[in-house]
């Protein structure tokens, strides 16, 4: 299979962000309605088929260093703009632009 260029994966990963926003919005709306603690069967199932479709779309679009995960889970989908570190040079990732980038260049 041919590597997706940046361009190629960014209305990719863009669809992939909006859902998670969307996502994140509804679960919020769960856990008010339950007193701000949600957890449990459903809570799981839902975040399980997120890490699924995030498995899937990495597979997609050729990410082969988890690039995907880290932005979600440890970056929190840009918000703690965190440092990425490759053999040349450091780039704080804030952009699905510059997450696209850092796949593209782990591929090499």
């Amino acid at each position: 299979m041919s590597h997706l260029s940046v361009a190629e994966m960014l209305p990719m990963l863009q669809a992939w962000a909006k859902r998670h926003a969307a996502l994140s919005k509804q679960m919020e709306a769960l856990a008010a309605i339950f007193g701000g603690t949600f957890e449990g069967p459903l809570y799981d199932a839902v975040w399980l088929t997120w890490d699924a479709y995030t498995e899937q779309l990495a597979h997609r679009i050729g990410d082969t260093s988890d690039c995907l995960q880290w932005y979600c889970n440890d970056n929190a989908m840009d918000a703690k703009a965190m440092e990425v570190s490759s053999l040349s040079r450091t780039i704080k990732v804030r952009t699905l632009r510059q997450l696209a980038t850092v796949i593209d260049g782990s591929r090499l």
